[in-house]
């Protein structure tokens, strides 16, 4: 396996131990391995990975069980491997090429001493809190002598009932001993053992952390992936500000990155809008044109009065001369008869009090049959007809005063409209007789106005009733 330094550490055993040979590849020359410590056993099948400077060694086997199963030609399932450090837990040994620092690589500081072998436990296990458990149960008899100790002076000294102040100071810590060889004891038992020893593993080194993948125990095929974190504290604080950085700078470039692209997307959107629009606008005007053009041409034909036949409470039977000629007067050609379209427009509603309506306004002097006279009250007459609102003369059948039935009728209530011009205003008052008081917009008063100058405030919509060839 070869290091920073172009060098190889093989495996070999002598006296149990594991020897290494360094083989330098700028001198092509071969070097023992001389390293202060303890060497591990010699092993086989063993994980050795190199990470920051040290080479790990963990995991192997004798190759005594696996050859013995081979011979008795056993299944993979039961090699009877026999694993050098126990199967309890896997043990990690340490070959620590940088302890006397960067300032002395290589074979110089193998040959003063500055390689090492160590067997260091892994942190947040019960191996690792062993040193601690020691200690204290070394620190609880140490405080039982001194309480022995305190007792026996007591006893010499004459205190009254044996009992000092060194004594109870003694016993305090003598309780306090014990309690922490308790808590550690305890905690050791709470925490999970590291994971089990194996042979033939995987492995691989990703920055501080070595990954080790399956491998054998004795008789078991392992399957789970183990991590071993060797980053020391004070790199991983630095770690952690270097990463930071690198983070904020990346974030910082990555929302650089999505207001762009939100930027390009709204700016795409609103080129893809007024190009909706332009569009949009484009077929407006053209639609505008021809319907322009349309209504400049003459009309293809006239349509034909309307002429009531009969009515019921419920139905109108209704008739219409058929259209012979067109609008220039020419003949329709045979079996051209045209296509006939009646729509009705309802003319009764009921009128109510303070109800928005358009009234027909009537001078004083024009006396028109079915309504007498205009009586005007409130206001001059100038004002009513010029300040109140306009509207375009347009026919309104109604059914009130004054309208007969049948067309004859119809025709006498055009001409009774023809010539009014149409104002704003509300009903104020319903009399007996189709009569009604009228307020305008402008504050004039008009009573007693009959029906037929009364129409709503907004025209009722037109309802196509019949689309054919027939003429009733």
């Amino acid at each position: 396996m070869e290091n920073q330094q172009d060098r190889h550490v093989s495996e070999g055993t002598r006296k149990g131990g594991m020897d290494g040979i360094i083989i330098d590849l700028n001198t092509r020359t071969y070097h023992p391995l001389e390293a202060r410590g303890t060497p591990p056993k010699a092993r086989a099948g063993s994980v050795i990975q190199i990470v920051a400077g040290r080479i790990l060694v963990f995991g192997g086997s004798k190759p005594g069980g696996a050859q013995a199963s081979a011979v008795s030609g056993a299944g993979a399932s039961s090699l009877g491997l026999e694993i050098v450090d126990g199967e309890d837990h896997m043990n990690v040994h340490v070959l620590d090429i940088l302890a006397a620092g960067p300032h002395r690589p290589g074979l110089r500081g193998m040959k003063t001493g500055a390689w090492r072998w160590l067997n260091p436990p892994a942190e947040e296990t019960p191996e690792w809190l062993e040193a601690s458990a020691v200690a204290a149960e070394t620190a609880v008899r140490r405080a039982q002598r001194q309480v022995v100790d305190a007792k026996a002076h007591a006893q010499v000294s004459g205190a009254p009932g044996g009992v000092t102040a060194a004594l109870y100071e003694s016993e305090a810590q003598f309780d306090v001993c014990k309690w922490r060889v308790s808590s550690i004891r305890a905690e050791q038992a709470s925490i999970a053992n590291p994971p089990l020893s194996r042979a033939y593993a995987g492995s691989c080194v990703m920055g501080y952390r070595v990954f080790i993948l399956g491998g054998w125990t004795r008789d078991t095929a392992m399957k789970d992936l183990v991590a071993l974190d060797l980053e020391q504290p004070d790199e991983r604080r630095r770690r952690f500000k270097e990463e930071f950085a690198l983070r904020l700078e990346r974030e910082t470039a990555a929302r650089a990155v999505e207001d762009a692209m939100i930027a390009r997307e709204r700016e795409f959107e609103l080129r893809l809008f007024l190009a909706k629009e332009r569009k949009r606008e484009a077929e407006e005007r053209k639609r505008m044109d021809d319907e322009h053009m349309f209504s400049s041409l003459p009309p293809l034909s006239q349509g034909p009065l309307v002429y009531m036949i009969q009515a019921n409470a419920h139905t109108i039977w209704v008739r219409w001369d058929p259209v012979t000629v067109d609008a220039w007067g020419n003949e329709l050609p045979d079996g051209k008869a045209p296509t006939y379209h009646l729509s009705m427009q309802s003319s009764y509603f009921v009128i109510v009090e303070d109800m928005r309506v358009q009234i027909a306004y009537m001078e004083k002097s024009s006396g028109a049959a079915g309504g007498g006279q205009a009586n005007m009250l409130g206001a001059a007459d100038d004002m009513s007809v010029e300040s109140a609102s306009t509207r375009t003369s347009q026919s309104y059948s109604t059914y009130g005063t004054g309208a007969g039935s049948g067309y004859g009728g119809r025709s006498s209530l055009k001409e009774k409209l023809k010539g009014l011009q149409w104002y704003y205003g509300y009903v104020k008052a319903v009399h007996d007789g189709g009569l009604f008081d009228i307020i305008y917009d402008d504050g004039a008063k008009e009573l007693k106005v009959p029906r037929w100058r009364i129409r709503p405030e907004k025209e009722p919509p037109w309802q196509l009733l019949y689309v054919g060839q027939n003429t009733k």
